[in-house]
């Protein structure tokens, strides 16, 4: 304080006067400050620096002066020690001079006391090194101790402190491996600490890790896939010996016995282990090479001359005494091979114990089931690529017909009639050919709608909207112009949706049981609790079940649930239905009066659908088969009142008419006039009717539909079917190809075709079409494939006599045929027949297909049915016969 005391003064008016300075002496002034802060830093840092060494000197000298007190102190206590001793000692002997007569006894005591002192001294070093052994074994068992560990022990400054340790690379590189802490600090106080790695060198527990870490990598070089087998054994005894080098630990090498106990049988073991892999691997390779030459001679046989030669490969194969040389033959062929080359292959004979066999009859089933199925594999490749160039074909097609309308459109997005030709024309011709899918060109049909006609479909439209009768089909139906489409679609999709759901599938059977329940207890109806109700309660009820679905779809139109829907629309129907029939001005307990009057209304009509049934067998065949075309000729109405009367009186004479032309009952054309126009119920077939009806037989269809055959027939036939659905026959009824003289068999006169080629096909083209209901273009195709194989003759072998028939079936398809046929096979009706029921074939699937010519059908029968090897050829075979008729 006094220091800045001595600075004080009294202050002066002039001291207190301001004065500015200029710029440059504030700089210099400010640097001035900070230099003589700086100095005055450093000054007092340097004051600090010399207290510090002034301590750390001070701490030294009381440390040595500790040390050397500490020295001055044990000195004199073993000074003291030996005067006290040296005492004892000279008292003790002049005792022991005094008592001479007891100086014998006297020393034979010490010599046991000493004796007993060294024992126990002995006994307790020998403990001590026990129970350090002991602690040595523990701790190199639990942490799994090994040379390499002692190595790095070794490689570490003994005198390292602990936390030096810890910060080392060392001990990074154990945390890599994986090593715990616990680990690292065993490391420390037992192996680095003192040079502690020397008391574990002769230890078994880290002799026995080592020699598992070593046999780990002996086994690493065995399954080193970059080495070969040589490189592989001269690693192996390199690594072995630098292995056992590495043992020596500061010049000393374990002993032979602990290695012998503790390190060799491991190593002798992966040594052993390393050298069976190393044979099974030589022989591996050995058996490699062995079947690379075998399959370079059987390569160079099947394909000397750049065809395949199966006999030439079988007979390479017969040379091959191993039970399992034909199947890994076949392995090997079998993905380079077609379908023809894999037959060959099946047939193609070869010796085996002096004996000729072959593949597909000797009992090869391996190799036989294995070419099968890479003839399958090669039948869906092949429909696949089909598949896959004809979608490419169609969308370069559809690419440019929209193109092509586009530029033909005007303005407002319409085209002419010629336009819509011209579209046509340009898809046909890009595609090149039949097949081309046609279900677009109603999109462009739409653009050439006359513009009168859209407030008229719009109308119908409209109308069936309200009604709950459009959807989607019907609107493609209609094909109304885009603007319109669009307009309706969402309401279309609307109602399919919701007539899709289980809960409406099942919605007339829930409210007819809802109406039915709460009228059958009014006594003038007269219900029975079982069998068939009568005319007028089954029309009434409905009636009022076709006004509650539609109620129905309002109310979901709504957004309400249809659970919600049907459960108070059936409410209130049921009690509507009720009251209805409670008043006597509409039922009188014997007549109901709306009843009457539909009656009426329905004779009428049914007259005016007779009257144009005429018209409609005035239609095409294929026309006929179009239900849009025969509601065009008989009439919304009239068939309307048909099915009422089909499902009131089970028949009727317009339904049966139109089912015989097209090889249908009255319930199917029925079904198919409900799918085509929503305005007509689908009724409900008799349950066993229907069963029966799906079990017919084609000969059964034709006895029961065809105009042919007589009452008495058709009658034979049903109650053979209602036999055989009532299991009351012990027999079973033959199909149409087996052998029979059974009365209810179709005749098994055989009926030749006659003329020439055209005149047998013709002949051929009417029974297909008016007698299995074929359309012209599912007919002409079958002829063309029959004309191609067979001629028409239905027995015409060929292929070395392995095929036979209208179709030429083959091998094992001919065997089966032949057997279905029996005595029929020379009926080439039959063979028809037979083909398209063909188990395991696509006949059925064929009759569905839509084609658009006689062309793409004959092709999709040879593609899918015949499956020949030379398609192309056979393609262009084709046209040639149909440009004949």
């Amino acid at each position: 304080m006094a220091q800045f005391r001595s600075q004080a003064r009294e202050g002066r008016f002039s001291d207190n006067q301001l004065v500015v300075p200029d710029e440059v002496r504030k700089i210099q002034q400010e640097g001035r400050r900070r230099l003589q802060g700086m100095s005055t830093a450093q000054a007092h840092l340097q004051k600090n620096q010399e207290i510090f060494l002034q301590a750390q000197v001070q701490a030294q000298a009381i440390e040595q002066e500790s040390r050397e007190r500490s020295r001055d102190i044990n000195r004199s206590n073993k000074k003291a020690e030996q005067d006290g001793l040296k005492a004892n000692w000279e008292r003790s002997l002049a005792q022991e001079e005094a008592r001479s007569k007891n100086k014998q006894d006297t020393f034979g005591a010490l010599a046991a006391f000493s004796k007993t002192a060294l024992d126990i001294t002995q006994g307790i070093v020998k403990q001590n090194k026990d129970n350090q052994l002991k602690a040595i074994n523990q701790i190199a068992f639990k942490e799994q101790l090994s040379y390499k560990d002692l190595l790095m022990a070794k490689s570490v400054n003994s005198s390292i402190s602990k936390a030096a340790w810890q910060e080392s690379n060392q001990v990074q590189d154990l945390l890599k491996q994986g090593k715990s802490q616990e680990f690292i600090n065993t490391m420390y106080d037992h192996l680095i600490k003192g040079g502690g790695y020397r008391n574990y060198l002769n230890n078994s527990n880290v002799l026995r890790e080592t020699a598992e870490n070593n046999s780990r990598d002996l086994l690493d070089i065995v399954n080193n896939p970059e080495l070969s087998i040589d490189e592989k054994r001269r690693a192996l005894t390199t690594t072995e010996s630098q292995m056992r080098g590495r043992l020596e630990v500061d010049g000393r090498i374990p002993g032979k016995e602990i290695l012998e106990k503790a390190y060799n049988p491991t190593i002798r073991r992966a040594l052993a282990r390393a050298e069976d892999s190393l044979n099974r691997e030589t022989g591996a390779k050995l058996g490699e090479i062995n079947r690379n030459n075998k399959i370079t001679v059987l390569d160079n046989a099947a394909f000397s001359s750049g065809v395949f030669n199966g006999v030439a490969a079988m007979q390479e194969v017969s040379s091959d005494p191993r039970p399992g040389a034909v199947l890994e033959a076949v392995q090997y062929l079998a993905p380079k091979l077609n379908q023809q080359e894999l037959d060959d292959l099946a047939k193609a004979p070869f010796y085996r114990n002096g004996q000729q066999v072959s593949i597909e009859k000797s009992g090869y089933l391996d190799a036989a089931a294995l070419i099968e199925s890479t003839k399958q594999q090669r039948r869906g490749e092949a429909t696949r690529r089909v598949a896959a160039e004809k979608e490419a074909r169609q969308l370069k097609t559809t690419m440019a017909m929209n193109q092509a309308a586009q530029q033909l459109a005007t303005d407002d997005g319409v085209l002419s009639n010629e336009d819509y030709r011209k579209v046509i024309e340009i898809g046909d011709q890009t595609y090149g050919g039949p097949g081309r899918n046609t279900s677009n060109d109603n999109f462009y049909k739409r653009q050439t709608v006359d513009q009168k006609l859209i407030p008229v479909m719009n109308d119908q439209l409209e109308e069936m909207r309200l009604n709950r009768t459009l959807s989607m089909k019907e609107l493609d139906r209609i094909n109304p112009p885009k603007q319109l489409y669009d307009q309706y679609a969402g309401a279309a999709t609307r109602l399919d949706e919701i007539k899709a759901t289980p809960q409406y599938k099942g919605l007339t059977t829930y409210l007819e049981g809802r109406i039915s329940s709460n009228i059958q207890n009014i006594p003038a109806l007269q219900f029975k609790d079982t069998g068939p109700q009568s005319d007028q309660f089954n029309w009434f009820v409905g009636e009022k079940t076709k006004e509650a679905k539609k109620k129905v779809i309002e109310f979901v139109n709504t957004g309400m649930p249809i659970e919600e829907a049907m459960n108070m629309v059936g409410t209130n129907i049921a009690d509507e239905a009720k009251k209805f029939l409670e008043d006597p001005k509409n039922f009188d307990n014997y007549t109901l009066k709306p009843y009457e009057n539909m009656v009426d209304e329905q004779t009428k009509a049914q007259l005016i659908a007779q009257r144009r049934v005429t018209k409609y067998k005035q239609l095409t065949r294929t026309k006929q088969r179009d239900m849009g075309e025969v509601i065009k000729a008989i009439g919304e109405d009239p068939l309307i009142a048909a099915s009422k009367k089909l499902a009131e009186t089970g028949n009727s004479e317009v339904l049966n008419v139109i089912g015989q032309r097209i090889g249908m009952t009255a319930y199917e054309v029925q079904k198919k006039l409900a799918e085509a126009n929503p305005k007509i119920e689908l009724i409900q077939m008799n349950p066993t009717y229907e069963e029966i009806q799906k079990n017919w037989s084609p000969s059964q269809r034709y006895t029961f539909l065809d105009n042919n055959p007589a009452d008495e027939q058709r009658s034979r036939v049903l109650q053979q079917q209602i036999n055989q659905f009532e299991n009351r026959n012990s027999f079973k009824v033959r199909p149409v190809f087996e052998q029979t003289n059974s009365e209810t068999a179709l005749p098994l006169e055989v009926v030749p075709l006659n003329g020439t080629m055209q005149e047998k096909g013709g002949q051929a083209i009417t029974y297909m079409t008016q007698e299995l209901g074929m359309s012209d273009f599912h007919a002409y195709g079958l002829l063309a494939n029959a004309i191609r194989e067979s001629s028409l003759r239905t027995t015409n072998p060929g292929d070395n006599g392995t095929s036979d028939g209208w179709f030429q079936w083959h091998a094992g398809r001919l065997s089966k045929a032949k057997a279905a046929l029996g005595d029929r096979w020379n009926d080439w009706r039959a063979q028809i027949q037979y083909a398209l029921q063909e188990e395991g074939e696509p006949g059925q699937e064929y009759l569905k297909q839509n084609f658009s010519s006689r062309q793409e059908a004959a092709d999709w029968w040879m593609k899918y049915w015949e499956r020949p090897a030379h398609p192309e050829r056979d393609s262009r075979r084709h046209s040639e016969i149909l440009g004949n008729f």
